[in-house]
């Protein structure tokens, strides 16, 4: 007999020396407890959706059906997925056998109980395999022949330990007028514990495994690396016709999201046409009917994450290939790209032309993947800031290096990475090392969290954040495997469910949550069975109804509960004292020491709060005679231009508005130089002083949440407001009809709304003579189409800098540096409007800051 369990591949070995550089000084450390925090228990999981596993009806996806033994039929299935011939219905549960084993200390999954069995027509119900499978007997059994409905009970004993479940219909009639052999349609098998008459979708029991997790990942219910790819030499589409037949029903899995109120992680199979995508949104919107039920569309609390197909590169070898074959024009052979049909995935951002496929292979990933985004927002409503719809890059595990190439590619052709994505990440397995012994695995796995997979995560966070997205990860978890024909294959399956197996599992989700990962995904569970090589479920079928018993599984239940944990990854920048940082190596471990032309570091920054500060690198002169010249940037946003420097110096880069929390600091290098070897960063913070400001953050008038949270010319605050709807100003809650397209203040819970021609000003008193700058966050709205206010700011009536917000999510703007006397003064935010029509801006966290010559540090007073 042949196993009904999906094998997962073995993972390839992680490197357990691979090199850091993370060294850094600063002076006066703050708390890090005021950094950015993360909540614990932003896990999901591969979920798989089984008969046994998952369904009160065995038979709600079509059985697993064969010949009766000595027949030589075929079997085929009616419209019902039922046959259409004599047949024998199988389950096969069984544990310690060739193909999963060797396990002696496998637990078999009960099937005692009774089985209530109906259908359409007549047949003889029998055990098959006497004496091998599981025994039962059949009571109760009836024939309405007004309905030509059968109906009976299967009573599997208690005595019994049989793990393999086979059911004979013979003589079978399909009507009461049709011969013997002719089958039966509509048959149901509800377990026990269930009536008879249920219509039940999920177990309770299923249903309640899935607790623990935030969002289910459809990866193996939709049969994505199992779709026909190819046909000859031909490329295999999947229409909208068949948006049902490739895997679960689509209905099934929204059902599964309601019912446990998680998101959806769908991954679109590689050969859907725009059609196909466009159906399976309309079904996540607004539901469809299978089998003469109907299903409800998708809780519009619930989000969507967008993948297309899955480790495309080298994971899953036949998604490598459709690729490479997708890319090729060949007349049997033609791209499915529309994105716009491969016309620049061989052209590089230098103008130059590649012909190199696997880079073209990477490049139609990111394109068919915005693509998706956009045809979802095209049936489920515009989402520009990813709100709902998520689309997610998962190229393939331990392949960091692809991204900054791809996607500055991409931001050549598209615009913003940020703007087509919300997310890319990897696969976090960690390995042990030394299968000697139980003890063994368990410390080379504490081992391997330290030296691998928290760097590893890092790394991942350092490049999203870099291109405004989040670190997700696709798959994960303890990567426990050894050859079953050896010693090792049994040490292997012990550690799997040693019981410190738990905290190892919730550890490295924390960890995976302070290095800055927002979610990751358990591969799988919640049931499954194990063998030496295949560890991935991560609770046993034995224990159905009590996954807790699984040391892994209840890590991730600890680590629902769990308190919040700070964001520790990066370097911290504080807000009052200078940070010093090697320049000579990044995050990654990339050397600089003396970078080559085309090189890009990425450095990952922690700052205890928003603030403006001035960003210095210093640099040795070498040997030879030719300077460099290089850009920065922060946050994919370029600072200061272009750079050139050959001498030993240091180099004043510029002020930089640096975000609280995290922020990805790069150079690139555009030519390399002999004599430019850079050796340190230096971020100094330009010290907000006392000025007199009140509410920077607008937040002293409450207006409230919620949709009705604004005012227009609100009275009672420092600040004055003007005009009324359409060309005005005022302030907003989060949540509101201004605000809910956007995210949510940055700074307390209110924002201020500059409308049109509106203002917003303040006299301030106590200003010293000097010179100052004027930083503020702000956004464009989010939820009113694509608006293009621009604005002032002005000190006592004269201009000191105009603003155009790019997008909708807040970013900090820094005026140039202004010089004032002693006294009073007036700061006043002037709304342009210059190309016309209702825009609207939002404004926050206002701060008044010396200038870079001016040392002095005072309390804020904000």
């Amino acid at each position: 007999m042949k196993s009904h369990f999906k094998c997962r591949a073995a993972r390839r070995p992680r490197n357990p020396d691979r090199r850091r550089s993370s060294s850094f000084s600063f002076l006066g450390l703050e708390s890090l407890e005021s950094r950015e925090l993360l909540a614990a228990g932003s896990l999901g999981i591969n979920v798989e959706i089984g008969p046994f596993q998952s369904f009160v009806n065995w038979l709600q996806v079509p059985g697993d059906w064969t010949a009766n033994p000595g027949q030589s039929n075929s079997i085929a299935l009616n419209s019902s997925s039922d046959p259409t011939s004599d047949a024998t219905l199988l389950f096969d549960y069984r544990v310690n056998q060739p193909w999963n084993g060797p396990d002696p200390n496998a637990v078999a999954p009960s099937l005692v109980g009774t089985y209530h069995l109906s259908f359409t027509g007549q047949a003889t119900i029998s055990q098959e395999y006497p004496g091998f499978s599981t025994p039962f007997t059949v009571q109760n059994q009836t024939y309405d022949a007004a309905t030509n409905t059968t109906a009976a009970d299967l009573v599997v004993p208690a005595t019994s330990t049989s793990d393999f479940f086979g059911i004979t219909f013979s003589n079978t009639m399909a009507t009461a007028g049709s011969a013997a052999d002719t089958g039966f349609s509509n048959a149901k098998l509800i377990r026990p514990g269930y009536a008879a008459t249920s219509t039940q979708l999920y177990t309770n029991e299923f249903l309640s495994a899935l607790q623990p997790y935030s969002v289910l990942r459809y990866l193996d219910p939709e049969n994505t690396n199992g779709q026909p790819f190819f046909n000859g030499n031909t490329l295999v589409t999947v229409n909208a016709s068949q948006v049902d037949q490739t895997g679960m029903p689509w209905e099934y899995l929204v059902a599964l999201a309601n019912q446990t109120n998680t998101d959806m992680w769908i991954n679109i199979p590689q050969g859907a046409t725009n059609d196909y995508v466009s159906a399976v949104a309309g079904i996540i919107k607004n539901g469809g009917t299978v089998g003469g039920v109907t299903f409800a569309g998708l809780n519009p609390n619930l989000k969507i994450y967008v993948e297309y197909s899955n480790e495309v590169w080298g994971g899953i070898p036949t998604n490598e290939y459709y690729q490479e074959a997708a890319v090729q024009n060949q007349a049997s052979n033609t791209p499915l790209s529309t994105f716009p049909g491969n016309q620049d995935i061989y052209q590089n951002p230098d103008g130059t032309t590649s012909t190199d496929v696997n880079l073209a292979v990477g490049r139609r990933y990111l394109e068919r993947t915005a693509q998706l985004g956009q045809i979802f927002q095209s049936v489920l409503g515009a989402d520009p800031t990813h709100q709902r719809i998520r689309p997610v890059l998962g190229w393939q595990e331990n392949n960091t290096s692809f991204y900054p190439a791809a996607l500055n590619w991409f931001q050549t052709y598209f615009g913003p990475a940020s703007a087509s994505f919300y997310g890319m990440g990897n696969a976090d397995y960690w390995s042990p090392t030394d299968y000697s012994s139980v003890d063994a695995v368990i410390s080379s796995l504490q081992a391997q969290e330290t030296s691998y997979a928290i760097p590893n995560s890092i790394d991942y966070t350092t490049i999203a954040r870099f291109y405004g997205l989040n670190n997700v990860s696709y798959e994960g978890g303890p990567s426990i495997s050894a050859d079953p024909s050896t010693a090792a294959g049994q040490v292997a399956l012990a550690a799997s469910r040693d019981p410190r197996m738990e905290a190892l599992v919730k550890q490295h989700y924390l960890d995976y949550f302070q290095g800055g990962g927002t979610l990751a995904n358990y591969f799988d569970g919640p049931f499954g069975t194990l063998s030496p090589s295949n560890e991935w479920p991560i609770a046993e079928l034995s224990q159905y109804g009590n996954p807790s018993q699984s040391p892994r599984y209840q890590g991730t239940v600890d680590l629902a509960s769990a308190a919040p944990v700070a964001v520790n990854a990066g370097i911290p920048v504080p807000a009052s004292v200078p940070t010093t940082f090697s320049a000579t190596s990044d995050t990654l471990g990339t050397s600089f020491a003396s970078p080559s032309a085309g090189s890009q570091g990425f450095w990952l920054l922690n700052a205890v709060s928003s603030g403006t500060f001035d960003l210095a690198l210093s640099t040795l002169a070498g040997a030879g005679s030719s300077a460099a010249r290089f850009e920065m940037f922060l946050n994919n946003q370029e600072i200061g231009g272009v750079f050139t420097q050959g001498t030993s110096s240091s180099i004043d880069l510029g002020n930089v508005a640096i975000p609280s929390g995290l922020s990805t600091l790069s150079i690139v290098i555009l030519n390399g130089g002999s004599q430019f070897q850079p050796t340190n960063f230096a971020i100094t913070p330009i010290v907000t002083t006392k000025s007199g400001l009140n509410d920077p953050g607008f937040e002293s008038v409450n207006v409230g949440t919620g949709y009705s949270s604004y005012s227009y010319a609100t009275t009672g605050s420092p600040w004055t407001f003007s005009g009324s709807s359409g060309n005005g100003s005022g302030l907003s809650g989060n949540g509101s009809g201004f605000t809910f397209g956007n995210p949510n203040a940055p700074q307390g819970s209110q924002v201020a709304f500059l409308q049109g021609k509106g203002t917003i000003t303040q006299s301030v008193t106590g200003w010293s003579a000097g010179s100052y700058m004027l930083s503020f966050d702000a956004a464009q709205r989010g939820n009113y189409g694509t608006t293009k206010e621009d604005f002032a700011v002005l000190v006592d009536g004269s201009v000191i800098g105009t603003f155009t917000p790019t997008g909708t999510s807040y970013q900090i703007y820094t005026t140039p540096a202004f010089t004032v006397t002693a006294g009073t003064h007036t700061i006043e935010f002037l709304g342009l409007d210059s190309v016309g029509g209702d825009n609207t801006v939002f404004l926050d966290a206002v701060s008044v800051a010396t200038t870079p010559t001016q040392a002095t540090i005072s309390d804020s007073g904000f």
